[in-house]
């Protein structure tokens, strides 16, 4: 009875796999809130659906060149599984690349259609976009640079400034040269002011 179970779920496994690579590619270029095994399954069958339109696409395509034919009988051939790697790699990249960057998203939100964001957090939302700003800590101290690295969660609170500089009671730099600073939790970040270029 076990084994037709695990029978019935080799194909559909199979179906999922171009899907699974996807995600997979994807949660490796993105920082995204985690899935549960249902919304993973969900996911998995949408990158799926684009991978095989994708995939269709571009075997017509290269079928228009006399010398190149895919086989339409069996599907597990080099030629039929490295052109749905391809395809799939190339979803995972052109998706991985729209939710750094968000062209399209931020398309729809001009037009109002829209205002939600692909970033996970706000605080991976408002990094992501800024450019210079000055880490105030608990004890009074202030910190001026441009951020490289920040974590992934609001929680870990770490942030690496590059051609940073501590700041004086009168916004003078205290620094030169510059120097490069990891903050985190135990630094004791309290505030951060973004700063206009």
């Amino acid at each position: 009875m076990e084994l037709d179970k695990l029978s019935a779920l080799i194909p559909i496994l199979l179906f999922l796999l171009p899907g699974l690579v996807t995600a997979g590619v994807v949660n490796a270029l993105v920082v995204r809130k985690p899935k549960d095994a249902f919304d993973k399954v969900i996911e998995a069958l949408i990158f799926t659906m684009f991978n095989l339109t994708l995939f269709v696409i571009v075997r017509w395509l290269l079928e228009l060149i006399p010398k190149i034919q895919f086989a339409r009988d069996n599907f597990y051939t080099v030629g039929n599984i490295s052109l749905m790697t391809a395809c799939s790699i190339t979803v995972a990249l052109v998706t991985a690349a729209e939710m750094n960057n968000e062209w399209l998203l931020q398309k729809l939100r001009d037009w109002r259609i829209t205002r939600k964001t692909a970033k996970p957090s706000t605080w991976i939302e408002t990094l992501a976009q800024s450019q210079r700003f000055v880490v105030h800590l608990t004890d009074g101290r202030r910190v001026y640079g441009w951020p490289t690295f920040y974590s992934d969660t609001p929680e870990e609170r770490a942030i690496y400034l590059e051609s940073a500089s501590w700041l004086g009671d009168d916004n003078a730099a205290l620094n030169d040269p510059l120097i490069s600073i990891l903050l985190d939790k135990e630094s004791g970040i309290k505030l951060i002011e973004f700063v206009e270029n």
